[in-house]
């Protein structure tokens, strides 16, 4: 449970850990997205062909999850918020797939659970920031989370126009996964590749 004098430094460790988990989450989910086609058509064939669009929507919400949002909650003591966080995303999804696959069938209902979770994302966001005493746009790492979007959503647009002279096949999905991991070798090549100090004479 935090105490008065741990806030900062909670949000401080809160705050560090979703920036680095952009650097994975991120690029595992839009690779999902790049990927769609080969995942439907190699798992249910290529008479589900339909179901890539509402597949790549329900994976762009991954992005989202670069931290645990309940755990500030919880150790703040707000334990109602953290209900009030599902009761939100359930109801939100609840008045939305419903008109949502009445009128748009798999892939309205998909575009509903989208937009229930990125509201209700926004609302969590605001209850953390009450804990920390900070607003939505100070309380977590924006301009990371949106520098690894769309770094990552261009590598996955060009991956997918690599592949675009394919069918959905063991080849594409090869070219895609080429262009992707290449994508991420320039992003993160000071982590594979660590420059060697010079030692000072």
């Amino acid at each position: 449970r935090l105490h008065n004098t741990e806030y900062d430094k909670a949000h401080r460790l809160w705050f560090d850990q979703a920036k680095a988990m952009c650097r994975s989450v991120i690029p595992v989910s839009i690779l999902v997205v790049a990927l769609a086609p080969e995942l439907v058509h190699g798992v249910f064939g290529p008479r589900y062909s339909s179901a890539v669009t509402p597949l790549r929507l329900f994976s762009i919400i991954g992005i989202h999850r670069v931290t645990e949002y309940g755990v500030v909650l919880r150790a703040a003591g707000r334990n109602r918020d953290v209900v009030a966080a599902s009761l939100v995303l359930l109801s939100l999804n609840i008045t939305l797939g419903v008109p949502g696959v009445l009128m748009g069938g798999l892939l309205g209902l998909t575009l509903a659970t989208v937009v229930a979770f990125g509201v209700s994302w926004w609302w969590i966001l605001g209850r953390i920031g009450s804990v920390f005493g900070r607003s939505r746009v100070a309380v977590f790492p924006w301009s990371t989370w949106l520098s690894n979007v769309a770094y990552y959503g261009c590598a996955g647009v060009i991956s997918c126009l690599l592949a675009s002279g394919f069918s959905p096949s063991p080849l594409s999905t090869t070219v895609k996964l080429i262009s992707f991991v290449m994508a991420v070798a320039i992003r993160e090549k000071d982590v594979i590749f660590p420059r060697r100090r010079m030692l000072s004479v």
